[in-house]
C-alpha cells in the first residue's frame, strides 16, 4: 500500500472543513507528511465518508420518470 499526502484541500476534522493536508500510511491517518503527494486545491477531502451516489444506482433501486442515460 502507498503511503499519501493530500495537500491543499479543505480536510473534514472534528466535524469542521479546515484547510491542510491529510497523510496516510499504511492505510491509516498519520501526523506526519508521507510518500505521494496529491494536490486536493479546490476539494474536499472527507476521510471515512463513502459517497455511493449514481444515477445508475438510484435507477435500479428506485426509478425516475423522465431520466435518460
Amino acid at each position: 500500500m502507498k503511503d499519501w499526502t493530500i495537500a491543499n484541500g479543505q480536510v473534514l476534522r472534528d466535524g469542521a472543513l479546515t484547510s491542510g493536508a491529510l497523510h496516510m500510511a499504511d492505510g491509516r491517518i498519520t501526523d506526519t507528511a508521507a510518500g505521494q503527494r496529491f494536490d486536493a486545491s479546490g476539494c474536499w477531502v472527507l476521510p471515512g465518508i463513502v459517497d455511493i451516489h449514481g444515477d445508475a444506482h438510484e435507477r435500479a433501486l428506485q426509478p425516475r420518470p423522465g431520466v435518460d442515460f
